[in-house]
């Protein structure tokens, strides 16, 4: 008797936590559907962090992760949108200073610029040799963009969606880089040890970097 009442005790209490998860299910099938590539039933997971920042105004937050780039409501959390291409990592990303763009750093090596109301891609920066991205910065007034890739530093022209110059560290590499808030000097940090590299030329005699 006492056997019999432990199996239906037992029994019970699995169909009661098959109804608890149910839910935590249903909460995730939304992202798991988001933007699948093509043949694909669902994603497991949502991939590795590796940056997160916030829109200018706070509203939005962008997450660089292994398998593409997330957008969530700051407030809900609510995922927005997944920006992807080739299912590739996103290695870094920052918002232009108006909120308008949305700029990725990918893995493959290239720079991608996003519509950040609709979502969709403007245009895509690569520059051979390529190699993936590990930082960006964006000047104050959001027309120049800098990343670094290696023993690579490299200036775009956000407006046209265009290389503009690049500068090759002499050893070492780049780890990350900074504007200014006046945008007049570009700041890196490189594993070379190099203290004072005047960098004026590659950038239109406007400004000067320190490695």
């Amino acid at each position: 008797m006492q056997v019999k009442t432990r199996r239906f005790l037992i029994l019970t209490l699995l169909i009661i936590s098959s109804f608890s998860v149910l839910p935590c299910f249903a909460q995730y099938e939304a992202h798991t559907q988001l933007n699948l590539p093509e043949g694909a039933k669902a994603r497991l997971g949502k991939g590795h962090v590796n940056e997160i920042t916030y829109s200018p105004d706070g509203s939005l937050l962008a997450v660089a992760t292994n398998i593409g780039l997330w957008v969530y409501n700051a407030e809900t959390f609510q995922e927005l949108a997944l920006l992807t291409k080739d299912g590739g990592a996103v290695l870094n990303v920052l918002f232009s200073p108006d909120g308008s763009l949305l700029i990725s750093g990918d893995y493959d090596g290239s720079v991608r610029l996003w519509d950040a109301t609709t979502w969709t891609l403007k245009s895509e920066l690569i520059k051979r040799p390529i190699g993936s991205i590990l930082s960006m910065a964006l000047s104050p007034d959001g027309t120049t963009l800098a990343s670094t890739t290696g023993r690579l530093l490299r200036l775009w022209d956000v407006v046209a969606g265009a290389f503009k110059s690049e500068f090759i560290a002499p050893a070492g590499t780049f780890l990350n880089v900074w504007f200014s808030p006046d945008g007049s000097t570009l700041i890196t940090v490189s594993d070379d040890k190099i203290q004072d590299s005047p960098f004026v030329e590659h950038c239109d005699k406007q400004c000067q970097v320190r490695v």
